[in-house]
């Protein structure tokens, strides 16, 4: 006996047209889903809805659109206008469009790649020039070395940008201005015009010490203080002469000086033996001074002390230059 099978389940030849056909579920059977232009994508319309042909994937509509991933299907990124970039918002979050890096606050900024990032190098003064620093550098504005013409020349910032001040002659110095002002320079630092004048420090400057007249001399005012311009002391030193100090406790030495303008005096008494010499008021721990000395409008009074050291037969000789006196004066 021979059973035979109705096929009902069957592809019509004549469903499939065209080369590149597809065939989908309908509502209640299978379909043809014609082939389309290139360059369409298939995109799904939902369950139990026959996907469609489109050439707005995520729907990008309009050339220059973008797609990217968004929370669940792929999303446009609508195209927009001339000039603005394309900004990463982090990982798991779209890209957007958006003007140029909010750093690039200035005509003539520029970005160049940093560290771990793209930063900004903002634009400077006219003329500058953008320099190399090596390889994983970023490159910096400085003044092209052409500007600099002549040994000794430098860099100063003028008004409104980097200028170059020329080298001067020799026995120049370079003089502030004061804060936003270049300096200069000049032969008279400190305002030392003249021949002879000096450059101190002053309270917040330099300034000039003026030069004075002849045999004058530069005194110390003391730390902190300038000096001044004083008269010289002037130095003579007279012989005592004979002066047996054994037999004698006292004798004067004409000065011929002036008593007023007297400022030192110092005394030197020299042994017999001329082997040493000592200053009048010399005196070893615990011993009495060996003498001392006052001045008078004429002469000097020295004096030896009793029983001291050169109360002795070492300072008794005569005739004998007992020493010498040395006095300064103006």
């Amino acid at each position: 006996m021979r059973i035979r099978q109705v096929i009902s389940d069957y592809i019509a030849k004549s469903l499939l047209t065209t080369h590149g056909d597809m065939l989908v579920r309908g509502a209640s059977a299978l379909e043809r889903l014609a082939t389309t232009t290139m360059g369409r994508w298939l995109k799904t319309n939902g369950a139990g809805a026959v996907p469609s042909w489109t050439q707005d994937l995520g729907g990008a509509s309009v050339k220059g659109d973008l797609i990217t991933r968004g929370t669940n299907i792929c999303e446009r990124i609508a195209a927009v206008a001339v000039g603005q970039v394309l900004k990463s918002a982090g990982v798991g979050e779209k890209p957007v469009w958006g003007t140029d890096r909010a750093e690039l606050t200035t005509k003539g900024d520029i970005t160049v790649r940093g560290d771990t990032g793209p930063v900004v190098l903002h634009a400077v003064f006219i003329d500058q020039v953008l320099k190399s620093n090596g390889v994983g550098e970023k490159p910096v504005w400085g003044v092209h070395h052409s500007e600099l013409t002549t040994e000794g020349d430098m860099i100063v910032r003028g008004a409104l940008r980097p200028e170059r001040m020329a080298s001067p002659g020799t026995n120049t110095y370079l003089l502030g201005q004061g804060v936003g002002n270049k300096p200069i320079w000049t032969v008279n630092l400190g305002s030392a015009v003249t021949k002879g004048d000096f450059i101190v420090r002053g309270t917040s400057t330099v300034q000039a010490l003026s030069a004075v007249a002849v045999g004058q001399v530069l005194k110390s005012a003391g730390v902190g203080e300038i000096p001044a311009w004083g008269a010289d002391r002037k130095v003579t030193i007279i012989e005592i002469g004979n002066w047996d100090m054994v037999a004698t406790v006292a004798i004067g030495v004409a000065h011929g000086l002036t008593l007023a303008n007297i400022r030192d005096v110092s005394v030197l008494i020299r042994n017999d033996a001329d082997n040493y010499y000592y200053p009048i008021d010399y005196h070893q721990t615990g011993d009495t001074v060996g003498g001392t000395w006052k001045v008078g409008t004429t002469e000097l009074t020295l004096s030896r002390m009793n029983g001291a050291l050169f109360d002795h037969t070492d300072f008794d000789s005569t005739p004998y230059n007992r020493g010498w006196v040395t006095i300064r004066y103006v």
